[in-house]
């Protein structure tokens, strides 16, 4: 199971999940739903989560064998994290950090080093702003 929380131009938490599995030998990897957490706490997180895996794999306990998220504290946190909280329930969902965010982490430090490279994203962070204030004008 893979879970990502970001924040959307309208300052709107959402959370997708998705799993990864095995289907007559191959691999397989879907986004099984959006959520909408309540606040970014480790409670809130967990508590998403787990609505979602819990009707699913409730009789199956030990299929879940990983967690991915990236490497936030109240995702990552060993003792009250999110990933500590699902192994608690999940024994088998040992924590897998999702290097793509550490990835992205390096590009973004690396692109910021040009002032050119930090102009044109900062502009293009700000373009569904601009479209927002188009649309409604």
């Amino acid at each position: 199971m893979i879970a990502n929380e970001t924040t959307d131009v309208s300052a709107k938490s959402q959370m997708v999940v998705i799993f990864r599995y095995i289907q007559n030998g191959d691999p397989v990897e879907r986004v099984w739903t959006y959520l909408e957490p309540q606040n970014l706490t480790a409670e809130s997180l967990t508590a998403g989560i787990l609505s979602v895996l819990d009707p699913i794999l409730e009789n199956s306990k030990e299929k879940l064998i990983a967690q991915s998220y990236d490497g936030a504290t109240v995702i990552s946190g060993r003792n009250t994290g999110v990933q500590a909280r699902i192994k608690e329930k999940y024994n088998f969902a040992h924590f897998v950090q999702c290097y793509a965010h550490q990835l992205n982490l390096i590009m973004s430090k690396a692109a910021s080093e040009s002032p050119q490279v930090r102009l044109f994203f900062g502009n293009l962070q700000e373009l569904p702003s601009f479209l927002k204030i188009l649309r409604n004008a």
